[in-house]
């Protein structure tokens, strides 16, 4: 785990992370909103429970990507193909822009820059002995799992049981690597955690395949 130092650090970098992305990224997203709007009308932001530090819920934001009143507590889609996202939403979730009002997130101190994905509370509440490891430190944007699985959403969308093969395949596998983040938390890790990153998308590396998985 952190120690106090490196708390101060990692909470000082959220802070001008986010700042500098909210700033940056303000008119693209008035742009967006409008489009939003237009297209798919209000609301435009999607707020959801999630588990926080030390299990605590919070109210996590993002861009609204399905049809109003379509989403369940388990928080799991059957691929960008699933029926309850809007067209608009398919194109926002693949390429993560939905997730970008987390930055307020972060802001507020409910989340930082790296840290394990915030997941459902109907998961933390039903296995909270495996999320008081995992969230010893606050969720965050960016981590471990959440690069090697970004395609999550695509692979669970090729197969016909994805809440199955989600629980009992691709959960422990990321639980595990968001065990150790926490329990290994540094300064150094949360900023090689960035790079990483920024390194995949970059060059397209470090994908989950899919290949392992018993469909």
């Amino acid at each position: 785990m952190a120690t106090i130092t490196q708390r101060v650090l990692i909470r000082f970098t959220d802070v001008v992370l986010s700042v500098f992305a909210i700033v940056i990224g303000l008119p693209f997203f008035l742009l967006l909103i409008v489009v939003m709007v237009l297209v798919q009308g209000l609301p435009v932001l999607f707020w959801q429970k999630r588990g926080g530090r030390n299990c605590e819920p919070f109210n996590m934001c993002k861009l609204r990507t399905m049809r109003n009143n379509t989403e369940d507590e388990l928080g799991i889609t059957r691929g960008l193909h699933d029926d309850r996202i809007t067209p608009l939403g398919a194109l926002l979730r693949k390429y993560k822009i939905d997730e970008l009002p987390q930055f307020l997130n972060v802001l507020k101190g409910d989340m930082s820059v790296v840290g394990s994905r915030p997941q459902v509370m109907f998961y933390v509440e039903k296995d909270h002995g495996l999320y008081s490891q995992i969230l010893k430190e606050r969720p965050g944007l960016l981590s471990p799992a959440a690069i090697e699985f970004r395609d999550e959403e695509e692979l669970l969308g090729m197969v016909p049981n994805p809440r199955q093969v989600y629980e009992e395949q691709l959960l422990p596998l990321k639980s595990q690597m968001d065990i150790d983040l926490a329990t290994n938390l540094t300064y150094r890790k949360y900023l090689s955690v960035i790079i990483v990153y920024l390194v995949s998308v970059l060059f397209n590396k470090g994908r989950y395949s899919g290949k392992s998985l018993r469909l």
